[in-house]
């Protein structure tokens, strides 16, 4: 099964374009999208967890790492809503699709969602 691209998630509707070039997001998209974050990821959504606590940790380090130099800041409500939705590209195009919402107690995500195989 291809595992889905950024491009994938940029030509989502909600999405804009101008995304396409930035690295920042780029490379979140790339940590959500790694092998061994998405097989926990869904071993997650399984448990009834949600999926983002995969790689949530890292995604964080990442942006704190990039401090004022950061093009995708997580401090702003709407990214953090992209990443969630990077989140829904990547485990869709194994056949998942969102379930609940659950609290997640993380520094910059608040909530994230579980998932269920369709």
């Amino acid at each position: 099964m291809p595992k889905a691209t950024f491009e994938d998630f940029v030509e989502e509707s909600f999405i804009s374009r101008e995304l396409l070039n930035n690295p920042d997001a780029i490379k979140i998209f790339e940590i959500l999208n790694d092998d061994a974050n998405i097989a926990k990821a869904i071993e997650l959504t399984k448990e009834g967890k949600p999926a983002l606590l995969a790689s949530v940790e890292e995604i964080e380090n990442y942006f704190e790492s990039r401090g004022n130099d950061s093009t995708f800041r997580l401090d702003e409500p709407r990214n953090r809503q992209l990443v969630g939705r990077m989140q829904r590209t990547i485990l869709a195009a194994f056949g998942y699709e969102n379930a609940v919402n659950k609290t997640l107690s993380a520094r910059y995500f608040l909530s994230a969602m579980t998932y269920k195989r369709i």
